[in-house]
């Protein structure tokens, strides 16, 4: 009789780990990537796109895309290289105008950089930001360290939020930065902050036309291949020369909700694709960290 009791516990218990092995498996939880979509041909952004027009996994494991939203009133730290100081001040200018309720922080750099001392959102609080960042970019140095410029502005996202993104204007090459293209890539991704990548405006030959101004494609040998890497793998992109839209690229493309398995997140690197071809998408393949464990439903 205690023969057969034991029996039927370890059966008992054999069921029970045969039950909840899947169901501690099947860990999941929320979590957000930014996304840049453009049209392969024409190389323009694609708008409207939702979450059934995506695929993604991360690694071997499907992951569900639960959302999409376009990007808007993220953080951003405009980071203007200071070389220049008529487009520094113009920079200046137009983020004074910036929308009320969108929060941006402001920075210039040479050698060394100054930042503004976090992100403002009211107009009053932001100018007087801006008046301390340009007192301060006076003597910044002749050599552009771009990769310390933009770990300094990363220093400014202290707690990661969907979207958050540096806003980079420079038509210069990386020079005697302290830091490394790869640890701050590994940094920014990690952390979940892209680097959308802007040239400052310049003045052409009229017979090449006005639009030539605005594509990423025109004199791209102006931009430094390392930043334009640096920017695809961030999630943010190459975004050609600034017109007068260009504070825009900061909030351009979607924010993406993801459904994942909580321990690939950890290791496995992010795939996506679009259903549809003639579409390039720019991503980080890493994701944010997860914000809440789910135990999937398997009933």
């Amino acid at each position: 009789m205690f023969g057969c009791t034991m029996r039927a516990a370890r059966l008992f218990s054999s069921l029970v780990l045969f039950f909840v092995a899947p169901l501690a498996f099947s860990q999941q939880c929320s979590s957000y990537v930014a996304v840049n979509a453009f049209d392969a041909g024409s190389k323009a952004p694609l708008r409207g796109l939702a979450a059934r027009d995506f695929t993604a996994s991360m690694g071997s494991s499907i992951a569900e895309v639960v959302s999409i939203q376009p990007a808007f009133r993220n953080r951003a730290v405009v980071l203007v290289d200071a070389a220049s100081p008529t487009i520094l001040n113009s920079v200046a200018d137009i983020l004074r105008e910036a929308p009320e309720g969108m929060p941006v922080a402001f920075a210039s750099f040479g050698e060394h950089s100054v930042l503004s001392n976090g992100f403002f959102s009211r107009g009053d609080e932001r100018n007087v930001a801006i008046d301390t960042v340009l007192a301060g970019s006076k003597n910044l140095g002749s050599h552009p360290r771009v990769l310390d410029a933009l770990h300094r502005a990363a220093g400014l996202f202290e707690h990661p939020q969907p979207g958050d993104t540096i806003l980079l204007v420079t038509d210069r090459h990386e020079a005697g930065s302290r830091i490394h293209a790869a640890a701050l890539r590994q940094e920014l991704q990690k952390r979940g902050i892209r680097v959308q990548f802007l040239l400052p405006p310049v003045i052409v030959n009229s017979d090449l036309g006005a639009a030539s101004l605005f594509t990423p494609w025109t004199l791209i040998d102006r931009a430094d291949d390392r930043i334009i890497e640096l920017a695809a793998r961030t999630g943010g992109a190459f975004m050609g020369f600034m017109n007068a839209e260009w504070l825009s690229v900061a909030s351009s493309g979607y924010v993406m909700q993801l459904l994942i398995n909580e321990a690939s997140s950890r290791k496995a690197r992010l795939h996506l694709a679009l259903r549809q071809t003639g579409g390039k998408l720019f991503y980080s393949p890493r994701v944010l960290p997860c914000k809440t464990s789910l135990v999937a439903d398997v009933r």
